[in-house]
């Protein structure tokens, strides 16, 4: 009996630990926002040439992506390229 009282105690006591750092997690995720973000895309050749760079948004390279359409593709010869450039 009293060993179900402590198993019953530690299950409590982790669950509100849990319910606590989930509460922690969700009010400090308020302050993060991804309109700030930008993903950085550059090609180079072999030779170490620079050859393109692009920056875009995080929240607009997901919004297109959620729309069905893709903002860069991929090429094996020139690397990422605009679509429709």
């Amino acid at each position: 009996m009293k060993q179900d009282n402590i198993e019953t105690i530690v299950l409590v006591f982790c669950i509100v630990v849990l319910i606590f750092l989930t509460i922690k997690i969700s009010i400090d995720s308020t302050n993060y926002s991804c309109d700030k973000c930008i993903v950085s895309l550059s090609n180079s050749l072999e030779l170490g040439t620079f050859n393109k760079f692009y920056e875009e948004p995080v929240t607009k390279l997901i919004e297109s992506y959620k729309n069905g359409t893709c903002i860069y593709t991929w090429d094996p010869n020139q690397g990422y390229i605009k679509s429709g450039s």
